[in-house]
């Protein structure tokens, strides 16, 4: 049958079977302003020609909610479905009046933006992708999306702006995002996990921001991360980051209470740590092939030992390293020098019961600007040469 064609201002269907199926053609067409919709037991597709409203869209039994907008934007009142979701609009996706979305799968897709700041999509599913796939670009704009529950992003990127998710409970994990700008995550209460920690980006960003609860990756299941500009910090629970840089990178904040911090930097780029800091745990810090600096590095509780490295190349400039009544280690493909004294001549550089300094080519330099000052009961200092 052809399907139907409906205009009006508010369009109400009822059926206890399906209202239009996903095979070709057999969609509902419609030109309103504003949708209702309801199954008992069938799946609900519709394309709208102008900007629609869903209103109140619940596809009952196990089916799915199939909603087009070919011209126009798609404001989300409420739209459930007992299987999955897919919502698709030629302008932007914003969020109404509503519990917005609720089901397993949402396949979202904008030509704009998703979400609007302060107003953020609402969602309680399963996991978030794109129509294209893993790689492809939900909008074209920024994306603003608030979980209830826990979500897994398989794909969740923007050609234009940035990526803002919060779960308000339960974990994030992390499939494959890009932005243009930030990527922002919060696990309000729960974990920001990657689904393959395979040392391919999971997030591509300008600027990643993570907040957590429990923990940002653990040690079986790192976060894989391209940005310029990176700041993980949870409550508790460990903080685990595999850097895999294209340029330099400033770690502006790392961050736990009980936890371990580690990150590894790849890509011969530099890395500048700006403050990392656990109440109880150790930290562990290496860059492949390019310098490492230290502003503010604290391990907090006992036997909370702090290692820092340079692999195959780069120096390690240290600012102030801690590690009170414990270990720290410095271990440098190139040389070790001060980095605090051009702030003030004589500021202590470790902290600790045992300092332990290795490096290709040398440990600090003669003056008073260019010492590693040390307060530890047992020093270690090598060189290869230098």
């Amino acid at each position: 049958d052809a399907p139907a064609a409906i205009t009006a201002s508010t369009a109400t269907l009822v059926a206890g079977g399906y209202i239009g199926t996903v095979a070709a053609g057999a969609d509902i067409n419609t030109t309103v302003n504003t949708l209702n919709a309801s199954t008992t037991n069938g799946a609900i597709v519709v394309t709208n020609s102008q900007a629609l409203t869903a209103n109140n869209v619940v596809a009952g039994g196990a089916n799915d909610a199939v909603l087009t907008t070919s011209t126009g934007s798609m404001a989300v009142n409420t739209v459930t479905a007992g299987a999955n979701v897919t919502l698709s609009s030629a302008a932007a996706i914003t969020q109404g009046a509503g519990t917005g979305v609720t089901g397993g799968v949402l396949t979202i897709n904008a030509a704009n933006g998703i979400g609007v700041t302060g107003t953020p999509l609402k969602t309680t599913v399963v996991s978030i992708t794109s129509a294209g796939g893993v790689g492809t670009n939900n909008a074209g704009g920024d994306i603003f999306v608030t979980e209830a529950d826990g979500v897994t992003l398989t794909n969740l990127s923007t050609s234009a702006g940035n990526v803002t998710v919060v779960s308000t409970t339960g974990p994030i994990n992390v499939g494959m995002m890009q932005a243009t700008g930030t990527v922002s995550l919060s696990a309000l209460a729960g974990v920001i996990n990657s689904v393959t920690p395979d040392n391919t980006a999971d997030i591509v960003a300008g600027t990643v921001t993570l907040s957590a609860t429990t923990g940002i990756g653990t040690n079986g299941n790192h976060l894989d991360v391209t940005g310029s500009s990176i700041s993980a910090a949870s409550t508790n629970g460990d903080v685990v980051i595999n850097s895999l840089a294209t340029g330099a990178v400033t770690a502006t904040n790392l961050s736990t209470g009980t936890g371990a911090i580690s990150f590894t930097q790849t890509g011969g780029q530099t890395l500048a740590v700006t403050n990392a800091v656990t109440t109880d745990g150790g930290i562990i810090i290496s860059n492949t092939g390019a310098n490492l600096t230290a502003s503010t590095v604290t391990a907090g509780g006992t036997g909370r030992n702090v290692s820092l490295s340079t692999l195959t190349s780069g120096n390690i400039i240290v600012g102030a390293v801690t590690a009170a009544g414990d270990t720290v280690t410095l271990s440098s493909a190139g040389n070790i020098t001060d980095g605090n004294d051009g702030v003030t001549a004589g500021t202590n550089n470790i902290t600790a019961a045992t300092a332990t300094m290795s490096a290709a080519s040398g440990i600090g330099a003669t003056g008073t600007t260019g010492q590693i000052e040390v307060t530890a009961s047992t020093v270690n200092a090598t060189t290869t040469t230098g």
